[in-house]
């Protein structure tokens, strides 16, 4: 099951990604809330890939164009039971747009 944590507002859902950054920067920087924190306890997220490609690691390591998990246009994600905060994603050229849905596995 899962239950959705609510975002800073509509536009915090929707992430313009170029260079590499974490959830909660690119959350702050969409959203317009540089005070937004993501709960230490959240330990979900699902990630659908609007428009380009990104790589993502989950582990702290910063992806690059060429390194990380890629996920193509179309493409939806799931993360559960890890630790958000460590999530970080990069275009793989240009601009990606993704949106996302953060929240707590049952």
């Amino acid at each position: 099951m899962y239950l959705t944590l609510g975002l800073p507002n509509a536009q915090g859902s929707k992430l313009s990604i170029t260079t590499a950054q974490g959830l909660q920067e690119l959350i702050r920087t969409a959203s317009s809330d540089g005070t937004f924190v993501i709960p230490n306890d959240v330990n979900g997220c699902q990630i659908y890939v609007e428009s380009g490609s990104v790589r993502f690691f989950d582990d702290g390591n910063t992806p690059t164009t060429d390194y990380g998990m890629p996920l193509f246009e179309g493409d939806t994600f799931t993360f559960e039971g890890t630790s958000i905060k460590k999530l970080k994603l990069v275009s793989q050229s240009g601009t990606a747009i993704v949106t996302i849905r953060l929240g707590y596995n049952e």
